[in-house]
């Protein structure tokens, strides 16, 4: 059986969406291959046609954001880097942060294999990084610490009131 041109990217696609989804819910290690194969629609032979191991699949969504540090190296200025961080903490957009590795898995990364944390380590040198356009590291990490502390808290509480406080408060902090 011949498969269009982009079936297999396609499919890898399916593949990492269920696993953001998977990971999100029970952590790396409360998931299988064959659940997430499942979950995906696919079988467990399958798996290896679009990753190695697990742990390269768990690297590809640490990999993940919702765009924070592509938006912030865009930036030309200081106010494009607030607005991408005010971007980044809009209360429209709350639920997209439970995608973000930063929120989703940074517990979860320091307890499994040193490749994981080693991962999320470097995504954060990425945000830090970014966020430094004015080379000052110590605002940049302040920006960071105050934007994914705020969306963590917001995207744990259950009071959306509460969340929209939190997201607000950080937000003006940022844009101070």
């Amino acid at each position: 059986m011949r498969y269009p041109a982009n079936h297999k990217a396609e499919t890898r696609s399916r593949l990492v969406e269920a696993a953001r989804r998977l990971f999100r819910e029970r952590g790396f290690d409360g998931v299988s291959i064959d659940q997430l194969m499942g979950a995906a629609g696919l079988t467990r032979g399958g798996f290896y046609a679009h990753f190695s191991s697990k742990e390269a699949l768990v690297a590809e969504v640490l990999g993940l954001e919702p765009g924070l540090i592509g938006k912030l190296r865009a930036a030309d200025d200081e106010e494009g880097t607030k607005a991408a961080f005010l971007n980044y903490l809009d209360p429209a957009v709350r639920d997209g942060l439970t995608q973000c590795p930063f929120v989703a898995h940074a517990a979860d990364a320091r307890r499994g294999p040193d490749a994981r944390a080693q991962a999320l380590s470097q995504r954060i040198v990425e945000l830090i990084d970014a966020a430094d356009g004015g080379g000052d590291e110590a605002a940049a990490i302040a920006r960071a610490v105050v934007a994914v502390g705020a969306a963590v808290l917001s995207t744990s509480v259950q009071d959306a009131g509460l969340a929209d406080r939190i997201q607000a408060v950080a937000a003006e902090l940022l844009a101070g």
